[in-house]
């Protein structure tokens, strides 16, 4: 009650030693109307739950939590006596899941700079071994759906996901979900090999317009949509190890739209922006440029990814380039070719 007291006691059964007792067998357990309050700012409502226990199996028939991000709805079952560690076995569904950040901006802007300088010398692919010791912890066999998951960098529909570990291997497969008109389906594979992990990762994605290239104050609906095909393989304690050792392929083509020019953006914005800037001396004060295709093949082969094609055709410019990039060391040899277009195009 609002007392902290509890306003219920179940009955004890009779024992024949009163000063040891003995705990009472519940069959089954009803929980309704639990409060969880795990700091002062954020609660956790569970609405309604209804669990069943029997022969070291915890079944969860209907679960109902209220978090701040929106509800999730689990239903599924423990047995606690599998091979010394938990089976879970479960069904995690949302009608929707918000994680965009609330902070207010001048705060956002704070932290990004006084991070900058340590972001701009540290590697893409950290050194810091894996921490695996949750795959350790449980089996797990789920299905996710979520039909509606916003972050602060993307938004996506229709999530489905099937989460399998068993003996301390991950398995993510299939993972799909759509994005307006585009759609995007994949898996992903990690698995203790000696004592290092084998990593595999395979998606496609078509049509995919990716928010985090808008400019501040563009339309998402103008930036070019991305089909996208990457199949890659790694093996190693550290991603920066896994990276040096993956073998695979990448395919993307980007499709109409408009790029912006101003900040990074669209895939080797960086490059493709200083060149445009060198060419197009108005390309300072125009924050677009009218993409109409572009297209890149990449094939990596013991942490060295060769960029066979690099190619973007611009309303004012064409764009060609080759190369590679060492996933260990992190370095770029690249070689840029640019025409200006002249005429109607």
């Amino acid at each position: 009650d609002q007392d902290g007291i509890n306003n219920w006691q179940p009955d004890t059964p009779a024992t024949g030693n009163p000063e040891v007792g003995q705990a009472p067998l519940f069959d089954q357990i009803n929980l309704a109307d639990i409060r969880v309050s795990y700091n002062e700012e954020r609660v956790a409502v569970l609405e309604v739950a209804t669990l069943n226990y029997a022969d070291e199996r915890i079944e969860i028939l209907d679960s109902r939590i209220a978090t701040e991000h929106g509800l999730i709805v689990f239903k599924g079952e423990a047995d606690l006596a599998e091979s010394g560690k938990p089976k879970v076995t479960a069904t995690i569904e949302s009608p929707a899941l918000n994680f965009v950040s609330t902070a207010p901006a001048e705060e956002v802007a704070s932290a990004d700079g006084a991070e900058a300088d340590a972001a701009s010398s540290a590697r893409m692919f950290s050194d810091d071994p894996l921490e695996y010791s949750w795959l350790n912890a449980v089996d797990l066999d789920a299905e996710v759906r979520i039909d509606s998951l916003s972050s602060t960098a993307e938004s996506v529909e229709n999530l489905n996901a099937t989460i399998a570990i068993e003996r301390s291997a991950l398995r993510v497969a299939p993972l799909t979900f759509t994005k307006d008109s585009g759609t995007f389906a994949g898996e992903l594979r990690l698995e203790p090999v000696d004592d290092e992990f084998s990593l595999h990762m395979s998606f496609v994605a078509e049509q995919i317009r990716m928010s985090a290239l808008a400019a501040d104050g563009q339309d998402p609906s103008t930036v070019p949509p991305l089909d996208l095909t990457a199949e890659i393989t790694g093996s190693g304690r550290t991603m920066h190890a896994i990276a040096a050792s993956s073998s695979g392929q990448l395919s993307g083509r980007q499709h109409s739209g408009l790029v912006n020019m101003q900040d990074s953006g669209f895939l080797f914005s960086d490059i493709v922006t200083s060149v445009f800037r060198t060419i197009n001396p108005l390309a300072e004060s125009e924050p677009f440029a009218e993409l109409e295709c572009s297209i890149i093949e990449v094939e990596i082969e013991n942490g060295v990814a060769t960029i066979d094609e690099l190619a973007a055709q611009l309303d004012r410019l064409v764009i060609v380039g080759s190369g590679n990039v060492n996933l260990d060391t992190e370095e770029l040899d690249l070689t840029i070719r640019t025409k200006t277009r002249e005429g109607l195009g």
